[in-house]
């Protein structure tokens, strides 16, 4: 068993991650396309995977007031 992108062949979104084995027949549909992600790769729905890469979403950037900030500080 391993963990597979399920890839919108239209947007290149990833829109999901799925166990399979890779031998049982198993299909999408025509609109989505499967892909093994390697062990070693991060993979989060939302991401994309564009020429046989896996690209990960950008980091959240949290901004924060100057009171929240001075509040933080002090506790």
């Amino acid at each position: 068993m391993a963990n597979y992108a399920l890839i919108d062949i239209q947007t290149t979104s990833i829109v999901n991650i799925v166990v399979w084995d890779g031998i049982t027949l198993w299909n999408p549909g025509e609109e989505y396309d499967k892909v093994l992600i390697p062990e070693e790769c991060k993979v989060e729905i939302g991401g994309t995977y564009v020429n046989g890469e896996f690209i990960a979403l950008p980091e959240a950037i949290i901004e924060t007031t100057e009171e929240e900030s001075i509040v933080s500080a002090n506790t």
